[in-house]
Order: C-alpha cells, then structure tokens, then sequence
C-alpha cells in the first residue's frame, strides 16, 4: 500500500498567526512550518488517522475564514489518489479528485459518475494561477491537472498520489518535500533523525490544546 497522509498550506508570509489559529483547532496534535516562498505548511494528526474528507473540509474552510487567506488541503491515499480543496476566506473555491467516480477518502457523494461529477471534481486552473509561480502560466496548471486525472505516464511513472503532489505543488511555488508527507511520517522521521527531506524541519512548531 502507498502513502496516505493529509496536509495543509497556507498562503502567508509568516507563521505565528497560523500557529494561534492551528492552536483552537487542532483536536489532537500538529506541526506548523516557518513560511517558505509564501507558504506555511500544516501537519494535523487527526486528519491523517482518519482521512475523512468532510472534517478535513471544515478545517481547511476554518483556518482559511481565521487566517483571512488561501488555504489548500492536499490529500493522498493509498499511493494511488489525490485530491485538493482550494479554501479563500472561508469559500471554497476549487477542488480536485483523480478519482471522480470511486468512494476514495471516506466520503460516498455517489456511486456512479456523470458529466457533472466529473466537472465538478476536474479542479479549474484559473482560478489557481492567481497562486502560482511567476513563471507559471495557465496552460501548465490545465496541462498537469488533466495529466494527473488521466493517470497520464511520464517515462515509467504514473501520476498517481504523492507523485501527482510532487508535480502539482512547485506549481504553485509550494516546496514538494513538505507537500508530499504528512503527520506521521514526519514525526517519524524527525524522532529517528530523517528530516533531510525537508531541511527546516527542526523548525517546525509542535502546537498541541492544552
């Protein structure tokens, strides 16, 4: 089995604002990142044990309402799905789902597909290149998400979970290394001394409710 894990990123030039707002939501525990090329990452150990696509709404929907900015959920399941939820000041804005038609993380909405499921799900570059790089445009953002709902082969490599994050995220200027992990294996790597992966990652702030 693949990589499950859930993150959040947070558009913002700072982080002690996030760790507040992380800190009244959080049920159990969470890392919060410096800022890095306008972003800080968020772990949520409650989102990773259970995947459950509507909880995971409702945090992205509040800390993008408390923090007054963009918020995206990344979500990988099974080294084989990926979806994202693009919240703005508490609206949802886009989403995206490789998996349009099945019953991936936790949430049934259907049992067959049809045009508007699929629409619904394809996730809209335009409203995502307001977030990207300067040097990303509009057709790389509708040529890697079509890609990645298509399961599209690049040499030998599908795009298919934590690998669609992996060439989604730089997109938007977000580092791959905090895009592509979540909760758990970061804490697992931090203990054991791994964290080569994401070079700050003694910097990361352990928030947890009193």
């Amino acid at each position: 089995m693949g990589a499950t894990f859930v993150n959040y990123q947070a558009r913002s030039n700072e982080s002690d604002n996030v760790v507040q707002v992380v800190k009244d939501l959080v049920i159990k525990k969470a890392y919060v990142s410096p800022p890095k090329q306008g972003w800080v990452t968020i772990y949520d150990e409650k989102a990773d044990d259970e995947i459950n696509y509507y909880e995971i709404s409702y945090i992205c929907k509040q800390l993008s309402a408390l923090l007054s900015t963009a918020i995206f959920a990344f979500i990988a399941y099974q080294g084989i799905y990926f979806a994202y939820l693009l919240y703005v000041n508490g609206e949802l804005i886009d989403e995206f789902n490789s998996d349009p038609e099945g019953f991936t993380f936790g949430f049934d909405y259907f049992d067959y597909c049809d045009n508007w499921i699929t629409e619904k799900f394809k996730g809209d570059a335009n409203k995502l290149v307001q977030y990207s790089t300067i040097t990303t445009d509009l057709q790389a953002i509708n040529i890697c998400l079509k890609n990645i709902q298509k399961g599209i082969l690049l040499g030998k490599e599908f795009i298919l979970g934590e690998e669609a994050i992996y060439f989604f995220a730089p997109l938007l200027g977000i580092d791959e290394g905090r895009a592509t992990t979540g909760f758990r294996y970061f804490e697992d790597d931090l203990y054991q001394g791994y964290s080569d992966i994401i070079e700050d990652a003694q910097f990361f702030k352990l928030v947890q409710r009193l």
